[in-house]
């Protein structure tokens, strides 16, 4: 790989690119998230799975904001054979 920027003294020439991932993987390592940001990930996780269930829901004929816990169960007690 080529260095691409002018200003360094290694402009122009190869560097290894073991050098280049051994570099990144340092960078990756030391690089921690936010205090927020597991919490914010989990809200927007929870909030889309919430709007599929609803979506589901209503494809399946349920009210919005009813949705079943158990739905093989709820199966299985309507079925006069068990």
């Amino acid at each position: 790989m080529l260095c691409q920027t002018r200003s360094r003294p290694s402009y122009r020439k190869s560097i290894r690119r073991g050098e280049i991932g051994g570099a990144f993987e340092t960078l990756l390592e030391e690089r921690q998230p936010a205090d927020g940001l597991f919490r914010l990930a989990g809200m927007m996780f929870r909030d889309t799975w919430d709007q599929r269930r609803a979506q589901s829901g209503q494809a399946l004929g349920e009210r919005p904001g009813q949705h079943s816990r158990n739905r093989k169960a709820d199966r299985n007690a309507a079925r006069p054979d068990r």
